[in-house]
């Protein structure tokens, strides 16, 4: 494998602000997605919209095309924004993996016929000494409201077992957000190709050995958990990041 391919490989399921069409709705839509960099990826993404109180099931079909196969309702944590300590109610945003299933004889009925455990903290927010722990996609034995758990992603049961066909333990990706924003196409257009175009320059760089322009992309103060993912201008902000949770 070349120098270049690894570094693409990094970037596979990394860039949560491109975007995509939605062939199963009436009419197109673009909503910030994620843009698929891998012909030889075709997983599910589970992709939460907290302000919409939503989950996307997402198929990746080809690079840069991902449809949506199922949107369910769910409710998230009853404080609003991103999650930085144990017991603030609130649910985590980012990329998160599924890295194990609990089955509901070992759980209180409260969570439903089983639980999919995140792995949240990940790296990116132990990185930024972000706390807590026991943060689930589960079950609800109530009527689904917005804005009911303390922090965990919470669906009717019904849908739960519905879900468990489409999840692959330790591999299956959960993409969570505050909020996502309907584009028109040529945003996303203009998006797309700004990103491309960005994440070419660093792996050309990488490629070549100009480190100055390589290193350049990256975050000392991202990489030293001083600043929140995303808050500097440095791209390789959140390539740096995701790439290792990935």
């Amino acid at each position: 494998m070349s120098t270049y391919t690894h570094v693409q490989s990094l970037v596979v399921l990394l860039v949560v602000v491109l975007l995509s069409s939605i062939p199963v709705f009436a009419e197109p839509i673009w909503f910030p997605a994620l843009f698929n960099l891998s012909a030889d990826s075709t997983e599910n993404i589970l992709l939460v919209n907290k302000a919409d109180q939503e989950l996307y099931i997402l198929k990746s079909r080809r690079p840069g095309d991902l449809e949506v196969l199922k949107k369910y309702r769910v409710t998230t944590g009853r404080v609003d924004g991103n999650k930085e300590v144990e017991g603030d109610l609130k649910t985590p945003e980012g990329i998160y993996r599924i890295v194990k299933l609990l089955p509901g004889e070992n759980l209180v009925p409260k969570y439903g016929p089983m639980v999919f455990v995140l792995n949240y903290p990940n790296f990116v927010d132990r990185k930024l000494g972000r706390t807590g722990g026991g943060i689930w996609i589960h079950g609800r034995d109530e009527e689904i409201r917005d804005y009911l758990t303390e922090g965990c992603v919470s669906m009717n049961n019904r849908n739960l077992r519905n879900l468990e066909s489409r999840i692959r333990i330790n591999s299956t990706q959960v993409i969570i957000d505050e909020t996502l924003d309907l584009l028109s196409e040529s945003e996303y257009e203009q998006s797309a190709n700004q990103w491309n175009t960005q994440l070419n320059t660093w792996a050309n760089a990488w490629e070549r050995g100009d480190l100055d322009t390589y290193f350049g992309y990256y975050s000392l103060a991202a990489s030293r958990g001083t600043s929140p993912a995303g808050s500097c201008p440095q791209i390789c902000t959140r390539i740096w990041c995701w790439s290792v949770v990935i």
